[in-house]
């Protein structure tokens, strides 16, 4: 069942507690949901960037076997001038692969291999030059804002790997459902060694 980051953050924080969350919890919701972006950024990338170094030789995206239970689908954005303004900023990864797929109901775009460095694609030359010679539709990343290349589509769909922290906090957390245990579990682990720690250093300075 697909969980949220507010149900992780609840699930924490209720076993710190002893089964109960109270005004005098041990570390606020808030706090805990903060660290469950971090820890799901940080897992995501040493998954991916591992399977990535380890096939050095490999650019395609399937071979790397990134699950779809990481993706957020945005669908039906509009396009204004080339350019196409992402609800969540995809994740930074080797070779853009924070960006799985870009496509409309008559178009699959392609990642361009280098990068646009424009606001307007229009006006890159290597954009150009590159579009001229193939004919494909070619797609860039800054930001949270994708440009695509001479396209007359009002409205686009992108599949891509969010920044935990700019997805909503009541939207479906794109995680598979064992790494939500994972993270339950060091989280639970990293807060209790760090309120021990606290503990101790009070306790220190009290004697």
């Amino acid at each position: 069942m697909a969980t949220t980051r507010t149900k992780l953050a609840e699930q924490i924080v209720r076993i710190l507690d002893g089964g109960n969350i109270s005004d005098d919890s041990r570390i606020s919701k808030r706090e805990v949901m903060a660290l469950i972006d971090q820890e799901r950024d940080t897992l995501i990338r040493q998954l991916i960037e591992d399977r990535f170094y380890t096939k050095s030789t490999t650019t395609n995206k399937s071979e790397l076997e990134i699950t779809g239970d990481f993706i957020t689908l945005d669908t039906g954005l509009s396009v204004s001038s080339n350019r196409v303004e992402l609800p969540s900023q995809p994740i930074t990864l080797p070779n853009d692969m924070g960006i799985f797929r870009v496509f409309s109901s008559s178009y699959e775009y392609i990642r361009m291999p280098y990068g646009g460095g424009t606001s307007s694609a229009n006006t890159n030359p290597l954009y150009h030059n590159t579009v001229t010679s193939t004919g494909k539709k070619f797609w860039y990343i800054q930001g949270n804002e994708l440009y695509l290349y001479q396209d007359a589509t009002a409205t686009v769909s992108v599949a891509y790997i969010a920044v935990s922290s700019t997805l909503a906090d009541t939207a479906t957390y794109p995680i598979p459902a064992d790494m939500e245990s994972v993270i339950v579990k060091n989280l639970v682990e990293t807060i209790n060694l760090l309120k021990a720690a606290e503990e101790d250093f009070k306790n220190n300075n009290l004697g």
